[in-house]
């Protein structure tokens, strides 16, 4: 009878064990399926960025993919050839911008690979390194101004930003200078004039007697250095040489003679004028009517107070409408020759540096720090960091510019992670 409990109890206990490891499996086999259903996405450029969803890598904007088992993306999806996912996206499309060695039906290998300064980058497909002209090996990503980041934007963003690009250009260029201008009365000059004159006589007059000549010699030399402190240049002084007596418009107008016009030109302006140039002359005088004038003289001193350098210009005082001390308007075109310009609206002045951003085609931006010559008409001229024909970007780079800043921060903390 005991053995015969002892026997229902051993089957009973069995039987419940049994159950037990049945029900453990099972359980066990629902947590598997349900992590199988668990996809991990991982950026293809930035392995460490990794989200339990889909989305856009905060770094690239490339979409994520699904990681394969070993941790990679999976190949078997298929992308627009500009980097557009249509889903997740391959190996194929991670990013094409090199020419590697490797070719698809007759045509380049599509690769793109992108990479930092420094990094040693490589195509997934044909394991060839990025290659420039000449066979040699570096990284796609030059080194990019501070605190900026080559970016990569899809068609489909460039055209919801309005991203819109102008070429680098080689051509002629001017510059239009403007300065403020009075006519000139000026009694100190007409009487340094009228020394220099008086000594000029003296000297041709003693040309018998050496101990006189000696000493209106030394005259003619004092007045001289008296009209180049005043401004005055050695043609001027030349041409003042061969005239009867002082300029009388320095005092009062002359009815159908010339006046000066004493013009004041920015310090960092003068450069770009020069004697013979043309100018246009304008007033409430004038009645709307321009004068053309010509620059004859350029002072050898800046004006320390206003920082500015004053040109003299001779104009027909036509009607005797100009009179001494009235103000004026002046302009001229400087003419700049064969310049490198880029569009105005493509640089950013940062403080520290003048950024454009270079369509380096199929999506990809990057920042470049341009060295700047003179605003010009229609652009500003490129003294390097640029080469012609090059594309910057003219209209949405604002939005460029912060996506790229956004880039380099969050590429300098590293590591970043989707959250969930």
């Amino acid at each position: 009878m005991k053995i015969g409990v002892r026997l229902l109890r051993l089957c009973l206990a069995v039987i419940m064990l049994a159950g037990y490891t049945t029900a453990v499996m099972d359980h066990r086999e629902v947590f598997a399926e349900a992590r199988k259903k668990t996809t991990l996405y991982v950026c293809p450029m930035h392995p460490n960025v990794t989200s339990d969803r889909p989305g856009d890598c905060p770094i690239c904007h490339m979409r994520l993919v699904p990681a394969a088992p070993g941790g990679t993306s999976d190949p078997s999806h298929d992308t627009h050839k500009d980097g557009a996912s249509t889903g997740a996206v391959s190996a194929e499309a991670v990013c094409t911008m090199h020419d590697c060695g490797m070719h698809q039906d007759g045509k380049p290998c599509p690769m793109m690979v992108l990479g930092g300064a420094g990094e040693k980058v490589s195509c997934p497909l044909c394991g060839d390194f990025i290659r420039l002209e000449g066979g040699m090996l570096r990284p796609l990503e030059a080194a990019a101004p501070e605190g900026y980041a080559t970016i990569l934007i899809t068609s489909e963003r460039q055209q919801l930003i309005g991203i819109r690009t102008g070429p680098a250009e080689k051509r002629r260029a001017s510059r239009t200078v403007r300065a403020a201008g009075r006519i000139a009365h000026d009694p100190e000059l007409y009487q340094a004039q009228s020394e220099y004159l008086e000594s000029e006589r003296s000297l041709r007059e003693s040309a018998a007697e050496p101990g006189r000549r000696e000493w209106a010699a030394q005259l003619r030399e004092s007045a001289r250095t008296k009209l180049q402190r005043m401004g005055l240049s050695p043609e001027l002084i030349r041409e003042l040489g061969d005239l009867e007596g002082p300029d009388k418009s320095l005092l009062y107008p002359v009815p159908d003679g010339d006046v000066w016009i004493y013009a004041d030109i920015y310090e960092y302006e003068v450069a770009l004028v020069k004697a013979g140039d043309a100018v246009v002359v304008e007033g409430p005088s004038l009645s709307g009517a321009g004068l053309s004038g010509r620059i004859h003289a350029i002072d050898t001193s800046v004006d320390p107070a206003t920082r500015t350098v004053r040109v003299r210009i001779r104009v027909k005082n036509e009607g005797g409408k100009l009179r001494p001390d009235m103000y004026v308007n002046v302009s001229l075109e400087a003419d700049l020759g064969e310049v490198l310009l880029v569009p105005e609206e493509a640089v950013f002045f940062t403080g520290k540096a003048n950024i454009v951003f270079v369509d380096k085609d199929k999506g990809l931006f990057e920042p470049r720090h341009l060295r700047l010559g003179p605003k010009a008409t229609g652009g500003y001229v490129v003294l390097g960091g640029l080469s012609e024909g090059e594309s910057v970007v003219t209209n949405g780079n604002f939005l460029v510019d912060s996506e790229s800043r956004l880039k380099a921060a969050l590429s300098a903390i590293g590591g970043h992670q989707h959250g969930s």
